[in-house]
C-alpha cells in the first residue's frame, strides 16, 4: 500500500509476530507514552521494552542464564541459613507470579476493570465515585 499509493500507514497491533514481520519502524507506548522507537531488531533487544512488557525479573533470568557465578566463602557466614533464606525469596516470587498471572487472566477474560483493588474503594477514591455514578453523573 505505502509503495504504491505513497502514503504512510499506522498499524496499531498486539500481534508481535505480525507487527515484527511487516514493520520497518516501529513505536513502543506503555500506558500510552512514547517509551521506544526503532526497527524490529532495535525493539526486540531494548530494555526499557523488555522491562515494561516482561519485568525486569525475566530480564535478570535471560542474563543470568548461561553465565556461572561464583562466590567467596568464608568461616564466618551461615549458607545454610542464606539458601533457606533465598528459597522462601523464591516460593514469594512464584507465589507472585502466581497472582499476576490469575490477574491477567481474569482480565483477559472479564475485561480490565474486572479488578478491584482495595484502594479503588476507599471513601477518597476516584474509583469508588465512578462507581456510583451513572454515564459520568450522579444516580
Amino acid at each position: 500500500i505505502r509503495d504504491q499509493f505513497q502514503i504512510a500507514v499506522m498499524l496499531i497491533e498486539h500481534d508481535m509476530n505480525l507487527v515484527m514481520g511487516i514493520c520497518e519502524g516501529i513505536c513502543v507506548l506503555n500506558y500510552g507514552k512514547i517509551i521506544a522507537k526503532g526497527t524490529a531488531e532495535e525493539i526486540q533487544r531494548n530494555p526499557v521494552v523488555i522491562e515494561a512488557y516482561l519485568g525486569k525479573q525475566h530480564q535478570a533470568e535471560e542474563a543470568e542464564a548461561g553465565k556461572e557465578t561464583y562466590e567467596q566463602l568464608d568461616l564466618f557466614t551461615d549458607y545454610a541459613a542464606r539458601e533457606e533464606e533465598r528459597k522462601k525469596e523464591d516460593e514469594a516470587m512464584e507465589k507472585e507470579k502466581s497472582l499476576q498471572k490469575a490477574m491477567l487472566d481474569i482480565r483477559k477474560k472479564y475485561g480490565s476493570n474486572s479488578i478491584v483493588k482495595g484502594v479503588n474503594m476507599k471513601e477518597e477514591s476516584t474509583g469508588r465515585f465512578r462507581n456510583e455514578t451513572i454515564g459520568g453523573h450522579r444516580a
